[in-house]
């Protein structure tokens, strides 16, 4: 058995695993369009916990942003892939889902009417224990910060969760590259 769950989560670690769903362009449409209170706003937010943050919704699938206060304060990221998805259709809550090349994992349901952020972020120990190897421009260390995430350790991670307000909200156009520079 030992064995067995071994070699599974060896071929788990490394498959290819890829989920969708097909969906037509009328459709694709209809997903586009629900998201359109959100992309292109850059919004400026603090947590309860003293933490704030800029982000810019780029685009659908893209942020930009940068950590103004707390533990990896100094930290900026541009074209970080997202996932996101409008909660109700009667009102402005969107789910915005990411993995960064740190290993951290954040979920944060944004809540343009209510002003409100909630959000879930997993860090990966070894970016508790040195904060200070993600404070700089992510994008122009890429393979350093995969060589520290892959060194580690994983666990244990550390959970926050935090509420939090929304303080800025402007508008912008899209794919702004210029942005969060």
């Amino acid at each position: 058995m030992d064995d067995l769950n071994g070699n599974y989560s060896k071929m788990f670690l490394n498959a290819n695993v890829t989920i969708s769903s097909e969906k037509d362009q009328d459709e694709e449409a209809l997903v586009d369009s629900t998201l359109v209170p959100l992309v292109g706003k850059r919004l400026i937010y603090m947590y309860e916990n003293g933490w704030e943050y800029e982000v810019y919704y780029k685009n659908k699938s893209n942020i930009d942003y940068k950590v103004l206060k707390g533990m990896v304060a100094g930290r900026c990221v541009n074209n970080q892939v997202i996932h996101m998805r409008r909660l109700s259709a009667t009102s402005e809550m969107f789910m915005v889902n990411w993995t960064e090349p740190t290993g951290t994992c954040v979920c944060q349901v944004v809540d343009l009417d209510r002003r409100s952020m909630q959000s879930v972020i997993f860090f990966p120990h070894w970016v508790v224990d040195n904060p200070s190897k993600t404070v700089l421009f992510q994008n122009d260390h890429l393979p350093i910060i995969a060589t520290y995430r892959d060194v580690g350790p994983t666990y244990p991670i550390r959970v926050v969760n935090e509420s939090g307000f929304i303080h800025t909200i402007l508008n912008s156009v899209l794919d702004n590259e210029r942005h969060m520079s």
